[in-house]
């Protein structure tokens, strides 16, 4: 291969409208990325989903191509015509398949490139990120066994044939981690194949292995400790970084993972020292995104705490940077939270927030029986604290509604009486499965991963841990989103507030897709 002509990718651009936006790379400064021969190692980057992600993937991964310096689009003639043996040609044909979206030709495409090299490695990474995007994650798995099977006997670097594409896991929405063709980006997709498929422990278990192979690499560390927050082993990480100091930028993306196990463990005082610590750590690095996000988990660990005040204003803080930041605008728009009360209800509320207040002196905001129930990293998740509030705040207007009609009139004008709702009923079900659900008719409904919820899917991980909730209001039924990773659609459009629900509207969360039906 040219390498004059391999130094022209700019790996710091993609393809294709939004996607095309330069990453802000954490793992290194991004003036040496462009100044290297190879293209930058496995890690953590801040940057916008590219237009491929899709969001009901899970980590699923992602293949993406790079274009030149020069502007040029990835150009498969050129390719071509600097490659000088029949697998190398039959590669750049199998790239130019996918860069159409022909999956299975692609595939075919790679078998005749193995066919002609065993041992072309690149061939069998392409193949097993081709099938972890098809789902068939056995075959991914064993496609990047087989890669580190041919690379054993070259160390830790890679014979790169034609790199010229990576694989994105998206975790959040801010962010991704880049895998490239190299013996650590391998390494990770073997863990991340075990994951989809379900093998939550031999994932974990792959990367514990891989620190044989690279001892304190920050990218394991990373991803390790994030499928563990996803498996909510919150005493696990805590002891894990016990003494953990972060050296670098994915480092501090790890710190960060910390502070939030040690609030969703409820060492509140602890978690918001850790995250202060991160926040300065940011700061100096000039990681602005990086300091969005530990801002972010920094106010939900105050409110966590109960210290409203101090949560605000952190939020408050991202708002000013960026307004469509997860779930920050929804959390201050909040009448029980925020600064914005609902106009309707604003006295009936002043009254019954002082009843909140004196509630939540003198009892925990939170119980242990939901630790496994409260918030990680890549899912903002509306906080116990606000639950409480609305469930007290609901239980006023259910006395106001059953009492006499004057008490009514003193709180909801003759327009605005609610319904009787008792016979409100609605179902769920499961397209294909056909398994049914029955929706609460006084109360909201919450879907998610957790057992605690009223509808879970606990092996189900396309589902967050709080997903989304079916809520009754005025005789009507709506779906709210919780701030899910993945997102929850009502007929195929992601939904972004409260949304109207008719008989027979499609709902999907996650891989499920449901059917509401009115009774």
């Amino acid at each position: 291969m040219d390498w004059e002509l391999l130094k022209k990718i700019d790996p710091t651009k993609l393809i294709g409208g939004e996607g095309a936006s330069p990453f802000n790379l954490i793992t290194g400064e991004k003036e040496k990325t462009k100044a290297s021969k190879d293209i930058p190692l496995s890690g953590l980057y801040y940057r916008k989903p590219s237009l491929k992600y899709n969001p009901h993937k899970g980590l699923c991964c992602s293949i993406e191509f790079f274009e030149s310096q020069e502007k040029s689009i990835f150009d498969i003639s050129l390719w071509k015509s600097i490659t000088i043996g029949t697998a190398e040609r039959y590669f750049v044909d199998a790239c130019k398949f996918v860069v159409k979206n022909k999956p299975q030709k692609a595939i075919a495409k790679l078998g005749e490139v193995l066919n002609k090299d065993p041992q072309y490695s690149d061939a069998y990474f392409l193949m097993g990120c081709i099938l972890m995007e098809a789902e068939q994650f056995d075959k991914a798995n064993s496609c990047f066994q087989k890669v580190l099977l041919c690379q054993k006997s070259l160390g830790k670097e890679f014979k790169k044939y034609l790199p010229t594409f990576h694989v994105t896991l998206n975790l959040n929405l801010p962010s991704a981690f880049c895998i490239f063709p190299e013996l650590l980006g391998s390494t990770i997709l073997v863990s991340v194949s075990y994951w989809e498929n379900g093998k939550k422990e031999d994932a974990i278990s792959a990367l514990e292995q891989s620190e044989s192979i690279f001892p304190k690499n920050s990218g394991v560390l990373y991803l390790m400790t994030y499928l563990k927050l996803e498996m909510a082993k919150y005493n696990d990480i805590v002891t894990q970084l016990s003494n953990f100091e972060p050296s670098n930028s994915l480092d501090l993306a790890t710190y960060t993972l910390l502070g939030t196990a040690l609030y969703s463990s409820y060492d509140f005082s602890v978690s918001i020292q850790t995250l202060k610590n991160a926040l300065k750590i940011a700061e100096r690095l000039d990681q602005e995104d990086q300091t969005k996000l530990i801002r972010y988990h920094l106010g939900r660990a105050y409110l966590n705490k109960g210290d409203k005040f101090e949560g605000l204003q952190e939020l408050k803080k991202i708002i000013s940077l960026d307004v469509d930041y997860l779930d920050v605008n929804a959390i201050l728009k909040d009448p029980f939270l925020g600064s914005t009360p609902y106009t309707k209800e604003k006295i009936k509320e002043t009254v019954q927030e002082t009843k909140v207040i004196d509630l939540v002196e003198k009892k925990p905001v939170m119980e242990k029986k939901d630790i496994s129930s409260k918030i990680a990293i890549q899912e903002p998740v509306i906080i116990e604290k606000i639950s409480e509030k609305t469930k007290i705040i609901s239980d006023h207007e259910e006395k106001a509604i059953t009492t006499s009609a004057e008490s009514i009139k003193i709180d909801i004008a003759p327009s605005e009486v609610l319904p009787a709702i008792s016979s409100q009923k609605a179902i769920l079900t499961i397209q294909n499965t056909e398994e049914k659900f029955s929706i609460k008719s006084q109360e909201f409904t919450t879907i998610g991963r957790e057992s605690t919820n009223d509808i879970s899917f606990p092996d189900d991980f396309s589902i967050s841990r709080r997903q989304a909730r079916i809520v009754l209001q005025n005789g009507e039924f709506f779906v709210e989103d919780l701030g899910s990773t993945n997102g929850t659609y009502l007929n195929k459009r992601r939904i972004s507030k409260k949304m109207s629900l008719k008989n027979n509207d499609e709902i999907q969360m996650g891989k499920k897709i449901f059917i509401f039906m009115l009774e």
